[in-house]
């Protein structure tokens, strides 16, 4: 009777193994499935000047940080963009982060985010911060308003 029972054990012991040995492999399910596009930083605004040869570059940094070359020599201006503004640009960097940068520019001003100029649709709502910033970092600190 002893060995009955051991005979049975050793028959569902080995039953048991021969399943899991041939159970398939369940992958890893990856965390999230969304890769939402993110803005590359630094963001670049440039003004370029065909009448004098004059390109102003801006670099938005992902703190809000704005870093610009001043109109001497050697000098670097930084001012801190507020958040609402930070934001719109970081959208509008996210629409034309796809953008290949081929355009040509023939007026006597452009002015240009991440290589595309600033009349794009893609950054119809971006413009007025684009050019504001512009304007203001071309005029006196105290009078800044949108980059402090």
């Amino acid at each position: 009777m002893r060995r009955v029972g051991v005979g049975a054990a050793t028959v569902v012991v080995l039953a048991l193994t021969g399943c899991t040995a041939d159970a398939p492999d369940i992958p890893d399910v990856p965390t999230s499935t969304t890769n939402a596009p993110e803005a590359k930083f630094p963001l670049a605004i440039q003004e370029l000047s065909a009448k004098d040869g004059r390109i102003q570059t801006l670099n938005v940094q992902e703190d809000g940080v704005v870093l610009a070359n001043g109109s001497k020599p050697g000098e670097q201006i930084s001012c801190q963009l507020g958040a609402a503004d930070l934001a719109v640009l970081k959208a509008a960097g996210v629409r034309v982060s796809d953008d290949d940068g081929s355009q040509t520019f023939d007026g006597p001003l452009t002015v240009t985010f991440e290589g595309v100029p600033v009349d794009d649709p893609r950054l119809a709502e971006a413009k007025p911060v684009i050019a504001g910033l512009v304007a203001e970092l071309a005029g006196s600190e105290s009078a800044r308003k949108r980059c402090t």
